[in-house]
This record gives C-alpha cells, structure tokens and sequence, in this order.
C-alpha cells in the first residue's frame, strides 16, 4: 500500500486479495472486489511485480555531473541562488515609484 502499512510485497498482494468490502466501501460506489487468489496465485503475481523493478532502483543515485559553463553547483549560469535573490531584491526596490 502507498501509506507503508505492509511490509512485504505479498502483504500488499493479500490485502487486495482479501479485501473487506463492507469496510472499504462504507460510502458511494464500489470500486474495488477481492481478487481471492490462491497462494500459488500470490506467489506467481509477486513473482512477476519483482520483475518489474529493475535491481538498482534502490541503490543511492550517482551525484549530478557538472554542467559545462557552471562553476557552481545549484547555480544558473554561474550563479549561485541567493545572489539571485539578492539581484532580485535590489532590482524590485529599485523598480518601485518613489
């Protein structure tokens, strides 16, 4: 489930295997029904979602490489945000009628 309440793969595989509907669907429109799958249809579902996950989609991602013309990380060409904050704030006040 999205909010991490299970652990496991195949507890989220159960839970929707195993849905209360008279809890899930108090209010309006039923849109969900148990899939009521044996175990061994668990275990080939779970079985083919591992395969859908590629082996390093865990694995910390590799630091940006620089950009060209870019000599300082999280800056646009060159500058750094807060010099562009403070550009933006003397250019604001110099805008202002006075």
């Amino acid at each position: 489930m999205h909010d991490g309440r299970y652990a496991t793969l195949r507890d989220v595989v159960r839970h929707y295997s195993d849905l209360d509907m008279e809890r899930i669907h108090t209010h309006g429109e039923q849109l969900l029904r148990p899939l009521k799958l044996s175990e061994s249809e668990i275990d080939d579902l779970v079985a083919f979602l591992e395969t859908l996950t590629a082996p390093d989609a865990t694995a910390t991602p590799p630091p940006p490489a620089p950009i060209p013309g870019c000599p300082r990380r999280g800056g646009i060409g060159g500058r750094a945000p807060s010099e562009f904050r403070a550009a933006r704030q003397s250019r604001s006040l110099s805008e202002k009628p006075g």
